[in-house]
């Protein structure tokens, strides 16, 4: 967390699967160690040491947001949902990116063709204009 105080630096920090690390501390069978993490985010983020604003930003991705701890919560600022695929080709798309890389590394490990007629990312290349420097 100290990097995070640097004035110069404008920082991101994202924690994936933050219910590991800041799960809800009355929950039975947390450990010292989560409380501890806990207790330094805390400071960090509201307390003692929180004297520079605005020069990091900390993104908590969770499937278990029920999990989190409430004064972590109580620090969230903004909150949404990220959805997964949810057509076919959504599915398609998702599975292209997950198993080219096998395909690369061990070849017939996947063991599947693309189905007919298949175009990868073609929902996507619509987005592709918003991307682009005008």
């Amino acid at each position: 967390m100290k990097p995070m105080q640097d004035p110069t630096k404008l920082i991101f920090a994202p924690i994936d699967d933050a219910e590991n690390n800041l799960q809800e501390r009355t929950a039975q069978g947390v450990s010292a160690g989560v409380k501890e993490v806990i207790g330094v985010f805390l400071r960090y983020t509201e307390g003692a040491y929180a004297v520079n604003y605005g020069n990091s930003s900390i993104g908590l991705f969770t499937n278990l947001p029920e999990m989190l701890d409430k004064a972590v919560i109580s620090r969230v600022q903004g909150r949404f949902k990220i959805d997964g695929a949810r057509t076919e080709n959504d599915f398609l798309d998702q599975d292209y990116i997950w198993w080219k890389k096998f395909e690369k590394t061990i070849r017939d490990f996947v063991n599947m063709q693309n189905p007919r007629k298949l175009s990868i990312f073609k929902r996507s290349r619509s987005y592709k204009k918003y991307g682009r420097n005008s």
